[in-house]
Formats: structure tokens, sequence, C-alpha cells
């Protein structure tokens, strides 16, 4: 190690001594480090922030799609409850075959 010390005492000035180069490069690095570290950190958050509202405004446009398409069979079957008597209604096999004749309701009914 001696050695090496007069091999860069000769490159260096000769007020600065090695061992303060060598803190002097390592608290260069060490800065150089956590800045580049930040700027990651930082970069990774506004991606994140950026992700996040791209999925929250996809989940709202998805969210109310749904709700558009529960209020519609809402209002038509609470339009063809209104059609429908209360008698048949209150007897299962005459509501079925009243849903089986109309061959338009089907889609919105199982089969069973």
């Amino acid at each position: 190690m001696g050695h090496i010390t007069k091999v860069f005492s000769k490159l260096l000035p000769s007020h600065i001594t090695f061992k303060l180069s060598l803190l002097v490069s390592l608290v260069v690095t060490f800065a150089f480090t956590s800045l580049e570290i930040y700027k990651f950190l930082d970069q990774k958050s506004q991606l994140t922030l950026q992700i996040n509202t791209e999925q929250y405004a996809q989940a709202k446009f998805i969210a109310k799609d749904i709700q558009d398409k529960i209020n519609k069979r809402s209002l038509f079957i609470s339009g063809l409850a209104d059609t429908i008597s209360p008698k048949t209604m209150q007897s299962e096999a005459l509501l079925l075959i009243k849903l089986k004749i109309a061959l338009s309701l089907q889609i919105f009914f199982h089969k069973d």
C-alpha cells in the first residue's frame, strides 16, 4: 500500500493528501449516487401516479357503462312488470308461459 500511496502522491498536487482525495471522491460518488436514486424514485412515483390515474379513469368508465346497462335492464323489467297482471305474477306457470311466448324477452331470462 505504501508504494501505491507514493505513486498517487506524485500524481496529486502536494497539498492534497491521498486520504483527503479519496474522501472527496467518496463524498462526490455518494452524492451523485444519492441524487440518481432520488431521481429514480421520483420518476417511479410519477409513473405510478400516472398509471393509477389511468386505471381509475378506465375503471370509472367501465363502472358507468355497467351502471347504464343495469339501469336500462331495470327500466325494462319494471316496464315489463307493469304489463303483467297480478294474477299472472302470482302463478309461476302462467308467468313462464307469457315469457316463453314473447321471443324478444328470452334474452333477458335464463332458459330454465
